[in-house]
């Protein structure tokens, strides 16, 4: 993995992590283990110029958006997924490469600057980069909720088939975390609008999981401690722990996922704001 570096908003060099250590170049070329003095790091971005040159997250290039259309200036950006997306000049959409890479060709012809350095392309792009921003801002309080969806509808179902039936099956009890999550992810939705999209989704789904597998890990061991004086060897409840919390990880992550996907296909668009009469 290679990293831009960057102080003070000037371009100091480059690092690589090789095996898990850094090497650090000013140029790109001859790399050593002498650090580099840096404030910001842009890390590499998974596609490169027609000339093999390696683009960076917030670099501003130049692109074909389609086979036969001209040349247009673009922002770079890297996708919590790990692809590539692009701005265009004032705007708070971002659109995949893939769409336009019919031709199996790289469209990028060169690279203009960074919004890393200097105020003159951050200026330009600011909507995308405040965009940008608001969603990393908005990913947590989001997992929180999600997490707690989950939680609450799978707590809900389990009370509601002790009651009807006597017992507490793990289909239903899915289910019922699947219903939550999906009206919380609705609203969310229409509350956010586009800007919960399949990226956002990508950044919130591990935090979600992690929060509801280590909220149940978390729950299992306070029991055991609660219940001192119960015969259980002390392993036991870490274990129960790890095997519930871990359970209750991927299926949350599962969820997050499926909901995700659904409200791609069938949430439609938001509804556009009322003009004021």
């Amino acid at each position: 993995m290679w990293y831009r570096l960057f102080s003070q908003g000037r371009q100091v060099g480059f690092r690589k992590e090789v095996a898990g250590t850094p090497f650090y170049s000013q140029d790109g070329y001859a790399f050593s283990g002498a650090k580099l003095s840096y404030d910001s790091a842009a890390p590499e971005l998974p596609l490169r110029t027609s000339r093999g040159e390696r683009l960076f997250d917030g670099d501003v290039v130049e692109l074909r958006p389609a086979p036969g259309l001209d040349y247009e200036e673009r922002l770079a950006l890297l996708r919590p997924s790990g692809s590539a997306a692009f701005a265009r000049p004032g705007s708070r959409e971002l659109e995949e490469l893939d769409a336009w890479a019919e031709e199996r060709a790289i469209p990028v012809r060169r690279r203009l600057g960074s919004v890393r350095a200097g105020p003159f392309y951050r200026r330009r792009y600011a909507p995308a980069l405040n965009a940008a921003e608001a969603r990393a801002r908005a990913t947590g309080p989001a997992a929180l909720r999600w997490a707690a969806a989950v939680q609450v509808g799978a707590a809900a179902s389990a009370a509601l088939q002790l009651r009807l039936g006597g017992g507490v099956g793990p289909l239903a009890t899915v289910l019922g975390a699947a219903l939550s999550l999906a009206l919380v992810a609705w609203a969310d939705r229409r509350r956010a609008g586009r800007e919960l999209g399949a990226d956002f989704i990508g950044q919130l789904a591990p935090r979600a999981a992690l929060l509801s597998g280590g909220f149940v890990a978390a729950l299992v061991i306070a029991s055991a401690w609660l219940g001192k004086g119960s015969a259980a060897s002390p392993g036991e409840p870490a274990l129960a722990a790890s095997v519930l919390g871990g359970l209750t990880f991927l299926t949350t992550l599962g969820l997050c996922a499926l909901v995700g996907q659904c409200l791609d296909h069938f949430g439609g668009s938001p509804p556009e704001p009322r003009e004021p009469s």
